[in-house]
């Protein structure tokens, strides 16, 4: 796929989780405003992180697989779009799998930072747990973002 991979696999995640619309009766697409509280934070903080880590060297992007638009200190845009998706767990190990697929991974790991630990499909365990953190973020500001908005809807699917 070349430059255009990491897009096609962000577009491939918008594809898969679009019928969960329907399926689950999710209805994150027709709540932009609750959609938008909790995508903030999470693109902040987690674009921090890989800003730091990317300016540490502790990991970078594959040019190869990326479209080559940055945003300092070369943090590719897909990234942040891949940052603002709220991705349940499910397609999290098949992504975060293919972006760091041995020999050939989208992000490339400095491997004196990382413990050597690849779990599960070759993710580094500090990817993992990174994502896990990320999209449990989400879920959690989703849930409080419901609670907000409708209080005596508590204890209750939103």
């Amino acid at each position: 796929m070349g430059r255009y991979e990491y897009l096609a696999l962000l577009a491939a995640c918008v594809v898969l989780t679009l019928p969960l619309e329907f399926a689950l009766h999710a209805r994150v697409w027709r709540r932009p405003r609750r959609a938008l509280r909790v995508c903030l934070p999470v693109v902040v903080v987690f674009g921090v992180w890989d800003t730091v880590a990317i300016a540490l060297g502790h990991w970078w992007f594959n040019p190869r697989s990326t479209t080559g638009d940055e945003l300092p200190p070369g943090l590719p845009v897909e990234e942040i779009a891949w940052l603002s998706m709220v991705v349940i767990f499910v397609f999290m190990i098949p992504v975060d799998g293919w972006m760091s697929k041995v020999p050939n991974p989208i992000v490339i790991y400095d491997p004196d930072v990382l413990s050597g630990v690849r779990f599960p499909i070759d993710i580094p365990l500090e990817e993992f747990v990174y994502a896990f953190a990320m999209v449990t973020l989400a879920i959690a500001l989703w849930e409080r973002a419901g609670r907000r908005s409708h209080p005596a809807a508590v204890g209750r699917r939103t």
